[in-house]
């Protein structure tokens, strides 16, 4: 049997058009759905909340429409969870109304839920982000509880949205609240956690995130596209390799001819002449003919100005150096922060019973 692991595609971006996702959808990812496949969309379909007169949704309906008359045709299973709450909301409860009149197996999942797929003879958990929990200590407890409830041992794989430690680049004094370990899965999980959130595809472990199928902005340099996972071990990844494509520009004072230079570097760098650049140390002059050469010959590339080269830190070593005098306030040291503040700013301070009066009444 096959599993395709597909999602983060967030229709409605709105610094991405969602017209490139479809095209790159039709091109990539329908062509290889075959016979019985088994699809697991795990959340963040939508960017935000968008209505039928948005475009982004149209793009978003043809894909679930040819998507589901495949699925039809081919005898497809389809499972979708909801992704962070901020970018799907409810938007994928309207699928159900979209499902009316197909046949095939299709569902969504919008809480911690269980199910046994008698066609494949497999047991999934479905684990969707944004749940009313305060730990994940407290989901792995509650996971193991319902469990024991259907009488299994374990589940063969669990689909879900969110984050998980080693994902994180560099690490935290304190992390998100809802924020798993590989290891917290150990008794519970047979194959493979399928998750999404994290836009970046990777396998680790027994852990793998689909990643996002596009780019949506600069830094976002990796392979993009989805996991074929086949008879439970053999895992291929599908790349998009028309997803967008970002780079930086910088002009250099040496440069005699900018736009012969330009011209070279989005050859070397946009085979399609589809993109986004980033321009750097631009003048006024420089800026205007940029514009114009592009706007003309590369109507498919955008574009951004900046005067100067933006400085980077490097997260792994300047974060917590950037950071170690900062102190988080709690009832005790409200006052002296505030007023230390208010004495730098203002020269004037306040009394300690007033602050702390406040910091109870909005508590």
């Amino acid at each position: 049997m096959r599993i395709i692991h597909i999602g983060d595609f967030h229709f409605g971006n709105t610094s991405f058009s969602s017209k490139l996702i479809l095209n790159n959808l039709y091109k990539y990812f329908f062509p290889i759905l075959k016979e019985d496949d088994l699809i697991f969309i795990p959340g963040d379909i939508f960017d935000a909340n968008i209505s039928l007169n948005n475009i982004d949704s149209h793009y978003c309906l043809e894909f679930f429409l040819r998507l589901f008359d495949i699925a039809e045709k081919k005898n497809i299973c389809i499972r979708i969870i909801r992704g962070t709450f901020s970018h799907d909301r409810n938007q994928i409860a309207s699928l159900r109304s979209l499902y009316k009149g197909y046949t095939f197996n299709f569902d969504y999942f919008t809480n911690l839920s269980f199910e046994y797929i008698k066609k494949y003879n497999l047991r999934i958990g479905y684990l969707p982000d944004d749940m009313s929990f305060n730990s994940s200590e407290e989901i792995i407890f509650t996971i193991k509880k319902r469990l024991s409830a259907l009488a299994w041992n374990k589940v063969d794989y669990i689909v879900g949205h969110g984050n998980f430690k080693h994902a994180f680049p560099f690490k935290l004094k304190k992390y998100p609240k809802l924020t798993y370990e590989i290891s917290q899965f150990k008794d519970i999980v047979r194959y493979y956690l399928l998750f999404g959130h994290v836009h970046v595809p990777s396998v680790t472990k027994n852990m793998i995130y689909c990643g996002s199928f596009e780019r949506f902005k600069h830094g976002e340099k990796g392979k993009k596209g989805f996991f074929i996972i086949e008879d439970h071990n053999k895992i291929t990844f599908i790349e998009n390799k028309s997803s967008m494509i970002y780079k930086d520009f910088i002009f250099k004072k040496k440069d005699k001819d900018y736009i012969k230079s330009l011209e070279d570097f989005i050859k070397t760098n946009f085979k399609s002449n589809i993109g986004f650049i980033r321009f750097f140390n631009s003048k006024i002059d420089i800026k205007q003919s940029v514009i114009s050469f592009l706007n003309s010959k590369y109507p498919n590339i955008r574009y951004s100005f900046f005067k100067t080269k933006i400085k980077f830190i490097d997260m792994k070593k300047d974060i917590f150096k950037v950071n170690s005098n900062l102190i988080s306030p709690n009832k005790e040291n409200i006052s002296n922060i505030l007023n230390t503040f208010i004495k730098t700013k203002y020269n004037k301070t306040l009394e300690t019973k007033t602050i702390q009066n406040y910091f109870d009444f909005i508590q």
